[in-house]
């Protein structure tokens, strides 16, 4: 797999199914991005303490509860933009059905370059399309994706 994207400019962010090797890429305009992590502190109670001690449990899988992509046809490629909205649609509807061999969620890499690599699983994602031509034909495809972190190093395949 060409790793040629991470050079391009402007605010774009590519999508990769790890399974396949697919290549996906978008504007990315969120007007913000958050991440969050929850963390386990088991309580373990000593009789005649004052204090209850707390011991590291795990760390859960990170949550990005609304990552934004466009994908606008009135952009040429070399700008961001993407010439079919379908085929974006469905590489991100792919990232939502279980792969083959093991039926699990495919993970996708996350590239926004300059500010964030990571490999999560797509747990919901609702599309919208905005600024339908005249011809009927959408203009815009806005994708909020709800993610979790994940790690597949070391994972069988």
């Amino acid at each position: 797999m060409s790793l040629s994207f991470l050079g391009q400019r402007g605010p774009r962010t590519t999508l990769v199914n790890v399974v396949t090797g697919e290549r996906l890429t978008a504007n990315a305009h969120p007007p913000s991005f958050g991440w969050s992590v929850s963390v386990a502190w088991p309580r373990h109670e000593v009789p005649g303490r004052a204090s209850v001690p707390l011991q590291y449990g795990l760390t859960q899988n990170g949550q990005v509860s609304a990552f934004e992509l466009w994908f606008d046809r009135r952009l040429a490629e070399s700008e961001g933009g993407t010439h079919d909205l379908v085929a974006a649609q469905r590489f991100l509807q792919k990232l939502t059905a279980p792969a083959a061999p093991r039926n699990a969620p495919p993970p996708v890499l996350i590239v926004w370059p300059g500010l964030l690599t990571f490999e999560a699983v797509v747990t919901s994602a609702s599309y919208e399309h905005r600024d339908i031509a005249m011809d009927g034909q959408p203009l815009l495809l806005v994708a909020t994706l709800a993610l979790e972190g994940v790690s597949t190093r070391g994972a069988r395949r």
